[in-house]
């Protein structure tokens, strides 16, 4: 899983550690590996430790399935986690978004 600036034909377009509030959206992008059915993931971003916005998404089977969520940003203490439906944290990354350069 990385954050990026933004995903384009399905793939980020770099790889980035913090944000400032002109970016105006963080992208997170995962590649998923699942050799079972079909099943249902969250993005769960956070600002400030409290959930800010959970974006579902359906995993297919696949060796590399990608899947990308975004949100519009905020200055502050970011992270978002890659979860299952009952809320086992895959993956997480945080990051920090701030007003100026």
């Amino acid at each position: 899983m990385i954050l990026t600036h933004q995903v384009i034909n399905r793939q980020p377009t770099d790889t980035v550690h913090t944000f400032q509030v002109s970016d105006d959206k963080a992208w997170c992008y995962a590649r998923v590996y699942n050799s079972g059915a079909q099943r249902q993931l969250h993005f769960v971003w956070y600002l400030e430790n409290k959930a800010y916005f959970t974006f579902p998404t359906t995993i297919g089977t696949s060796p590399g399935w990608r899947t990308y969520s975004n949100v519009t940003l905020q200055p502050g203490r970011w992270h978002v986690k890659l979860q299952t439906e009952k809320g086992q944290v895959l993956t997480e990354k945080t990051f920090e978004v701030t007003d100026q350069p």
